[in-house]
């Protein structure tokens, strides 16, 4: 069953702001919880290639992992143990390898 979420948890995560949230931004939190790409993933239906930093904040690991366990097509992932939330030369070259594979260019 994919993870719910709430007014109060999405409200949750912003209490790290440091202004009031309004009543519209509570709307958009909501919003965004609808669609966490975790409840996304089944629909997926092409090849996906994903990278994920171990020192990325912005788009831990512990989101990530579980969204790419949900995939059902090809996958591949790769795991930086140094990367944060950063570019990566090296996935940047995997992606043009990943692309000639299914798409055949």
């Amino acid at each position: 069953m994919p993870r719910q979420f709430s007014k109060e948890r999405a409200l949750e995560h912003s209490t790290k702001l440091t202004y009031h949230v309004t009543d519209k931004e509570r709307f958009y939190y909501d919003t965004l919880a609808y669609f966490d790409s975790l409840h996304l993933a089944p629909y997926i239906q092409c090849p996906t290639l994903v990278d994920v930093g171990m020192k990325d904040a912005t788009c831990p690991a512990h989101t990530i992992l579980p969204v790419f366990e949900r995939i059902t097509t090809p996958k591949a992932l790769h795991v930086y143990p140094e990367l944060t939330h950063a570019p990566c030369t090296d996935f940047n070259a995997d992606v043009i390898h990943w692309l000639r594979r299914y798409l055949g260019t």
